[in-house]
């Protein structure tokens, strides 16, 4: 099947003449080619303006990728902070708590140590009282200390040393 022709003429330069008789064995041959590698130069230049916009288009949906990815990153981190928080607070809570009951131990603690020195303080009145010469005799003998002097009054039966 035998294309439709169409007879044309143009003036071209002498140079440009005798370059298309060199490369080309007619001029008709070097006008065709040269119209057919224009019409391919807009439709290349086409193709690479469609390259360039897909081109952004993956570009924009990779950076949108990231975007979504960061995003994710962030919720997870948020959610990870967030369970260190409670854990935190919990530790706090649980380390007030223990305070809290230490206080109290100490308090019932220092109350019986009252009451026993209130005790003990009791006990040397009454053998103060009991034993008038008591005083006068430890002040006279340092070599007893007064808790062993206590100690010997509340046990008399227990190995209590025989004073001079």
């Amino acid at each position: 099947m035998q294309q439709e022709k169409v007879t044309v003429s143009a003036r071209i330069p002498k140079e440009m003449y005798t370059f298309c008789l060199q490369e080309y064995t007619n001029i008709s041959t070097a006008i065709n080619t040269s119209l057919e590698l224009l019409r391919d130069k807009e439709h290349i230049q086409n193709v690479n303006e469609s390259i360039q916009t897909v081109n952004k288009h993956k570009h924009n949906d990779e950076a949108l990728q990231d975007v979504v990815n960061l995003k994710a990153r962030l919720e997870e981190k948020d959610r990870i902070f967030q369970v260190n928080e409670e854990n935190q607070n919990r530790i706090i809570k649980e380390k007030d708590d223990h305070i809290e009951t230490l206080k109290k131990e100490l308090e019932v603690s220092q109350e019986t140590h009252r009451n026993y020195m209130v005790q003990m303080q009791t006990l040397i009145n009454q053998k103060a009282i009991e034993a008038p010469g008591a005083k006068e005799w430890l002040r006279n003998n340092s070599k007893f200390s007064l808790w062993e002097w206590l100690y010997n009054s509340i046990s008399p039966n227990k190995h209590q040393r025989q004073y001079r």
